[in-house]
């Protein structure tokens, strides 16, 4: 299988077979309540931080984190000019936490920032890094929060059904977590059959709650 890699695009839209718009896996996935995020963001207004702002900044280093990891793996090299300083930092953080992890596993990889669409299940979805990886196909999710959380573990069981219906074979789901925190934090995560199973469970019926959704709003 020849190496794809296709450029990360901002809020990328995704459509099926016959143009139709459809809601991609992470717009799905943001439908579940966060209420780690509330006091987050309530602990950061208390110190007089703009939480807005916070969050933005993180985006950005985590973006950067992402390319500066895809360039390693055979993606394009990442233009800085785009980012600033404190995210370049920040993302060199995690940069750094994954080139050490890599340094004793194997990489080959076949696909970078490979862009899927469920014709059955009406959702688009973007994956990380999908290859050979200690000698089993394997999908990949990198991520570089502060932890796993469930929302990580729906999103990527939605990523596997999505290439399964597209006939890539998968041995193994793994979420690659690199903080870009400045400390030694990092996770590597295999996910069992039954977290992808009821991952997919839960992503079914918020893909159904999104369409309702869309009967009773305002006008």
């Amino acid at each position: 299988m020849a190496t794809t890699f296709k450029k990360a695009v901002a809020h990328q839209r995704y459509r099926l077979s016959d143009g139709t718009l459809v809601p991609g896996v992470t717009t799905i996935v943001g439908l579940l309540n966060k209420p780690q995020l509330v006091s987050w963001a309530n602990r950061l207004g208390l110190q007089g931080i703009d939480a807005s702002a916070h969050v933005q900044a993180a985006a950005g280093a985590g973006t950067c984190a992402h390319e500066m990891i895809q360039e390693v793996l055979g993606g394009p090299a990442v233009d800085l000019s785009k980012y600033s300083g404190e995210e370049i930092a920040q993302a060199q953080n995690a940069a750094s936490k994954f080139k050490a992890w890599l340094a004793e596993h194997a990489m080959e990889t076949q696909a970078i920032e490979m862009q899927l669409v469920s014709e059955r299940h009406r959702v688009g979805g973007t994956i990380d890094w999908y290859g050979m990886l200690d000698g089993l196909y394997t999908l990949v999710d990198l991520k570089t929060s502060g932890r796993v959380y469930d929302e990580h573990i729906i999103q990527v069981a939605a990523y596997a059904r999505l290439m399964e219906e597209a006939d890539y074979e998968i041995d193994r789901v793994r979420i690659l977590r690199f903080s870009r925190d400045d400390d030694s934090s990092q996770r590597d995560m295999t996910l069992s059959e039954e977290q992808l199973r009821v991952g997919w469970e839960i992503f079914k019926h918020l893909r159904d709650i999104y369409d309702l959704k869309q009967n009773i709003k305002v006008a």
